[in-house]
């Protein structure tokens, strides 16, 4: 069976353009079935970017950008025709016929997704050859059953990894195209995973896309996933999403953790409905692909200052899209917990089913909570700032009933609250309060950085690596979010005045170090910075675990130092370079 054109038009007809668009860009109202919005494709303030929902087209009269659903992701986010069709498909629940990938999809792709397919084989022939490897898996409770499931392997080093890809023939500039070797500043190719446990990274299809490497000894990072390539975007893809669609059907929601080991310890415990994101923050991309199977997904990070910060900044992140029905929950460890440690007590399944389910924290909880416990509430003038920062946050929210249920339940939340009246989110022992720590030179010089050399976020270690830095004061976690939604469009002078309009505690030194560090902020490394900022993270992380007295947290600090030892070789080696 060929598929034609009528059966591509059936997947259009099952697409609402106007909603499917509501992620790209916030919708106005201008006429029956018809929408306006700022154009997703070049920078404007005044609307100019029209959504005809019974033509099913989309048009822009400021830079002429035409199309319909398939050709915006063609053109916006460069997705192949077949990858579009395949995305908007399983969007809509349409099923495709096999025959159609057959005949339609490039011999080139075909090639590049085998490519892929016979390097993880070789990744778990290497791990079948590595008994230390298996008894570290097996150590941390991943058993042969997960490896099979997962498909794990081990990547070996260099060396060893050359002489397989001489052998295959491949061509080595396809293999940095896709993610496994990389070059060096001297243009050099090297092979990006060697030594580590190998996680293939399957898309929503179920193809497998990239690999994600594990450490197991000492070393920096810990995880290295691959860089972004045409066939994978982190902010679209989630880790086990295509296995886990039946649990979380079954289920009727997703548990949203950390990271790889997570899920892997969740489906050894009988929880076949976890994903996490790979290398970067929860994504509003990965709401909506989550919002396909279930309506009501829950977060469930660990039980420390980070996890409770990532929570809230994926609150942030979700509340423009709400819809009626669907929203996200929040599973809130305690502290110091991981999904892991839950499990490994007496009666840990039935404990984390209790988190996940009965003790699951609303979106809007999550919200009231971090600005009531984080702004002075004495007065009525700050009581009354409380309540407007909660407004604004529903004001953002584009589905006008959603919108305005939320701003009831603010107010309500804001009433019950002043008058002293505990609500649920508070009674909770893990309560999500985000300490205000005081600002280090080096996380301030981090975010600096960035507002002069913006375009450094194009390459993929550099916003990665900023994504992923945890802040320890709030106002800055704010200045992080801002930067990496403006990237494309920042300007020096709107972002003074944003300064200005958002951050009450900083603003005075922010705006001071603008004036002051410009021209040495366009002169400095982001290497040396990041290394800096991390040296100082682990010194401070050591310091705590040895003062502990815990004997496993003394072992910690033991590991913690192998990576200091490392990076101050590394400082040292960057200072002999620059004498000469």
């Amino acid at each position: 069976m060929q598929v034609t054109q009528d059966f591509v038009q059936r997947i259009k007809n099952s697409i609402t353009l106007s909603e499917f668009l509501q992620k790209y860009v916030n919708t106005i109202p201008a006429g029956h079935n018809r929408y306006k919005a700022l154009c997703p494709f070049h920078n404007e303030k005044t609307p100019s970017f029209v959504i005809n929902d019974d033509r099913q087209l989309y048009h822009c009269f400021g830079c002429n950008a035409h199309g319909d659903v398939i050709s915006f992701l063609t053109d916006k986010e460069g997705y192949s025709f077949v990858d579009a069709v395949k995305y908007l498909a399983d969007y809509a629940g349409i099923q495709i016929p096999k025959e159609f990938f057959e005949k339609k999809e490039r011999v080139s792709e075909k090639e590049d997704y085998q490519i892929l397919v016979e390097i993880n084989a070789f990744f778990k022939e290497e791990l079948l050859k590595s008994p230390g490897i298996i008894k570290y898996l097996t150590n941390r409770k991943v058993s042969k059953k997960l490896i099979e499931k997962f498909e794990i392997g081990y990547a070996p080093d260099a060396k060893v990894m050359d002489a397989f890809v001489a052998a295959q023939k491949y061509d080595i500039n396809k293999l940095v195209e896709l993610g496994i070797y990389k070059l060096s500043e001297n243009k050099r190719s090297y092979f990006l995973f060697h030594n580590r446990i190998i996680f293939p990274i399957q898309n929503h299809f179920g193809q497998i896309v990239a690999f994600g490497g594990r450490i197991t000894g000492q070393g920096m990072p810990k995880y290295l996933n691959s860089p972004e390539h045409k066939f994978f975007k982190k902010r679209e893809i989630l880790f086990n999403l295509f296995n886990a669609k039946s649990g979380i059907k079954k289920h009727k929601t997703a548990i949203i953790c950390e990271g790889y080991m997570d899920v892997i310890a969740l489906e050894g415990s009988g929880f076949n409905n976890a994903v996490a994101p790979l290398g970067t923050a929860f994504s509003e991309m990965h709401m909506q692909a989550l919002w396909k199977y279930t309506d009501k997904p829950v977060m469930c990070l660990d039980g420390d200052d980070a996890g409770r910060r990532a929570m809230v900044r994926a609150a942030h992140i979700v509340v423009p899209k709400l819809k009626p029905g669907k929203t996200l929950l929040f599973a809130i460890l305690p502290s110091g917990k991981d999904p892991d440690d839950i499990l490994k007590e007496e009666g840990g399944k039935e404990k984390l089913e209790k988190i996940l389910t009965e003790d699951a924290v609303s979106l809007g909880e999550i919200l009231v909570d971090e600005i009531s416990t984080t702004r002075p509430s004495k007065l009525p003038e700050e009581r009354a700032k409380i309540l407007q920062e909660l407004n604004n946050i529903a004001d953002k929210i584009s589905d006008k009933l959603v919108k305005k249920q939320y701003l009831q339940y603010f107010n309500q939340a804001c009433f019950n609250l002043f008058r002293q009246k505990k609500y649920k989110f508070s009674q909770t022992q893990n309560n999500l309060s985000l300490k205000e720590s005081s600002v280090s030179r080096k996380e301030l010089d981090l975010i600096l950085f960035i507002c002069f050399n913006i375009h450094e976020l194009e390459k993929d270690n550099i916003e990665e690596e900023f994504s992923l830095i945890e802040f320890g004061h709030e106002e800055l976690i704010k200045l992080q979010m801002y930067l990496l939604s403006v990237s494309e469009e920042f300007k020096i002078d709107e972002f003074k005045k944003w300064v200005k309009e958002n951050i009450v505690q900083l603003k005075k030194p922010i705006l001071k170090a603008v004036e002051d560090l410009e021209e040495i902020q366009k002169t400095t490394k982001w290497d040396i910075l990041y290394k800096s900022y991390y040296l100082e993270k682990l010194q401070n992380d050591y310091k705590v675990f040895c003062e502990s007295g815990d004997p496993d947290e003394y072992q910690k600090a033991i590991e913690i130092l192998g990576d200091i030892k490392k990076l101050q070789a590394e400082f040292a080696k960057i200072s002999l370079e620059s004498n000469d």
